[in-house]
């Protein structure tokens, strides 16, 4: 009855591992398709100047963030 029981342990452990490791895989698929779709958008890492947009003279600055937080874009409100 002892090897039965250290058996069923084993098992438990085994499939905690893969479920835990599956659900890891998913976040990382998931986060790296954010990453993609943000990147496409802004082009952070083209030159200097990423997008050329109008210059915005007066109103309040507000900062968007981008990439989960790790780039802002600086806008103004109106």
């Amino acid at each position: 009855m002892p090897d039965l029981s250290l058996l069923v342990n084993l098992l438990q452990l085994v499939v905690k591992d893969r479920t835990q490791l599956a659900l890891e895989n998913i976040a990382l698929r998931h986060q790296l398709a954010v990453y993609k779709r943000s990147v496409k958008r802004s082009n952070i890492n083209d030159g200097d100047a990423p997008i050329a947009r109008r210059v915005e003279a007066a109103g309040e600055v507000s900062a968007t963030p981008v990439l989960g937080g790790l780039h802002h874009r600086y806008s103004r409100a109106a």
